[in-house]
């Protein structure tokens, strides 16, 4: 639990999830006339964990917009290994799923790492994630996408 408490680990349930999800499409529609699959409604979740918040997204938008979206306007970033991994299965089977076509997803990064080294490689967990020190020996092939 350390690991989660200094990394800001939370999960947040599939309701609040899908709830946040249809407010900021009601108020994309109200304030800008658009929603979340409009062409030019770029989504970021910065802090993506497993990948939660854009699979529920992939699941509400029609099938055409996720297809456009999906390599241009959705982007996630996480900093733990472990969680970084298994938001690229969820996400890019969350395509599969809808789609019936296999794409690996290229807005997954593990860039932010970089800044905060440091404090990933204080944590057993983030050790070894984008070539941080781990143990005295530098860990090979970073883990992030450009």
């Amino acid at each position: 639990m350390k690991v989660a408490d200094t990394m800001g680990v939370v999960y947040t349930p599939p309701l609040i999830v899908r709830f946040m999800i249809a407010s900021v499409d009601d108020l994309l529609k109200q304030k800008f006339g658009k929603d979340l699959g409009a062409a030019g409604v770029h989504v970021i979740d910065p802090f993506t964990g497993t990948g939660n918040f854009l699979v529920h997204l992939m699941r509400v938008l029609p099938v055409a917009a996720l297809k456009r979206k999906y390599g241009t306007e959705l982007w996630t970033n996480e900093i733990m290994l472990l969680p970084y991994y298994i938001a690229a299965q969820n996400i890019e089977h969350e395509y599969f799923e809808k789609t019936g076509a296999y794409e690996p997803f290229p807005g997954l990064s593990g860039n932010l790492c970089r800044k905060s080294a440091a404090r990933v490689a204080a944590h057993p967990i983030g050790g070894g994630f984008c070539g941080v020190r781990q143990g005295g020996r530098k860990a090979r092939g970073a883990a992030h996408r450009l």
